[in-house]
């Protein structure tokens, strides 16, 4: 999946840190942040060009005041499969396919059952290609995309079948949870764009104290520093207009 970047170009500078932020971390170094973003590798692409699109549409969201407040399937499109387990402490016949970055899929219909070894061994280890939904099946498709540069399609080696209501969604970025994607949800809640001062209280003093530092001294920031610095910056803007 690659990076949406006609959308990010739109952005205010504050939102385009949130979007990276949300993308890499933050301990991600800065200088890494803008190779990725101007010559990606395709490894790269299929790593964090879903997470990117995500952070993107979440943005776009609240930008409109609307919370972006469950994950989608195609939010992690391009994420390597991990393992799937039968999940423990729930029910009986319940289990899970768990994505690269802490994500998991955990199928709740006790009547589909979990994929056998053969299977699993097929699809462990390759990449979760293509969600298609319908009202009566959520089918997800795994495999392997195709060479860059190439017109041939992507390498699809194995297809699950999950019922549309009957499957949730765990992601730590979605703490309250759990999510239901395709279950009928009630209207958008409004929220209030997050202000700059609110990003600076949520920064610890002494960080800044460090981001400035490293900054004066031409060292290398994580986004977290550069997140502070530039949000320090605009609210010592606001103060000197008012």
């Amino acid at each position: 999946m690659e990076f949406d970047f006609e959308a990010f170009d739109n952005l205010s500078d504050m939102q385009m840190m949130e979007v990276v932020k949300r993308t890499f971390g933050l301990n991600f170094p800065v200088s890494e942040v803008r190779r990725i973003l101007n010559e990606p590798t395709m490894e790269e692409i299929h790593r964090y060009g879903s997470r990117f699109n995500r952070a993107m549409k979440e943005i776009q969201m609240e930008r409109r005041g609307m919370s972006p407040a469950s994950p989608q399937l195609d939010y992690y499109v391009g994420r390597k499969v991990n393992s799937i387990t039968a999940v423990k402490g729930g029910e009986e016949g319940w289990w899970a396919i768990h994505l690269d970055g802490g994500i998991s899929i955990t199928n709740e219909d006790t009547e589909i059952e979990m994929p056998n070894e053969e299977a699993r061994g097929v699809i462990e280890g390759a990449g979760f290609l293509r969600t298609i939904l319908s009202l009566e099946e959520t089918r997800l498709q795994f495999g392997y995309p195709a060479p860059p540069d190439s017109d041939e399609p992507p390498h699809i080696v194995a297809e699950i079948s999950l019922k549309p209501t009957q499957y949730r969604i765990s992601d730590k970025a979605y703490p309250d949870g759990p999510h239901y994607p395709q279950r009928a949800t009630e209207t958008p809640i409004a929220i209030e764009d997050p202000s700059v001062d609110r990003v600076v209280e949520m920064s610890d003093e002494a960080l800044l104290d460090q981001a400035r530092a490293k900054h004066e001294a031409g060292e290398e920031l994580t986004v977290r520093e550069q997140l502070v610095l530039e949000a320090a910056e605009l609210a010592d803007d606001d103060e000197v207009e008012n």
